[in-house]
């Protein structure tokens, strides 16, 4: 077995250290997933000496196979204690072509360059949540007194009704 496949940490490393994700490594990492996954089950390996180039190569090998809104880079972020590290997500939002890119989830656009901007698209995500809830809450409350004006004009009505057909007997 080659060192590559002994050792794709230090692939990853290398790729986040160049910027440089050639045919061969995306050869020999042709399972990213499986990867991924072996490598978030275990320890991660102590020679991982950058870890900062470890993330960077993780972004760009998931750039480069697509995998969609799979991205494990926050997990491991969590892992090697980056997840304050608020240069390395600059340069994430930066550098990556998938939205799901680095949280996996609550994907903005790609056109978040940066981690201030992530921010600043939440908060505004949040508000108009919070709008949306709120204009929802409203609209059940109308419909909720249409309802009950409809049903207490239909209880006169019939109550008006009754009292004709009764006084008509």
């Amino acid at each position: 077995m080659n060192k590559i496949i002994q050792e794709p940490h230090e692939l990853i490393v290398e790729i986040g250290r160049s910027g440089d994700v050639v045919k061969l490594a995306l050869k020999e990492i042709a399972d990213y997933h499986d990867l991924a996954n072996e490598l978030l089950a275990n320890p991660l390996p102590s020679g991982i000496k950058n870890r900062r180039d470890f993330i960077k190569g993780m972004v760009l090998l998931e750039n480069s196979l697509h995998l969609g809104s799979t991205s494990r880079i926050w997990k491991f972020m969590q892992r090697l204690d980056l997840y304050t590290d608020i240069d390395l997500m600059d340069w994430i939002f930066a550098h990556r072509n998938n939205p799901y890119i680095p949280f996996g989830k609550g994907a903005p656009s790609l056109e978040v360059q940066s981690y201030s901007q992530y921010l600043n698209y939440e908060k505004e995500r949040q508000t108009h949540h919070e709008k949306m809830l709120a204009l929802d809450m409203e609209r059940s409350r109308l419909a909720k007194e249409r309802k009950d004006r409809i049903r207490e004009e239909h209880e006169a009505r019939k109550k008006a009704n009754d009292e004709k057909r009764s006084k008509q007997k």
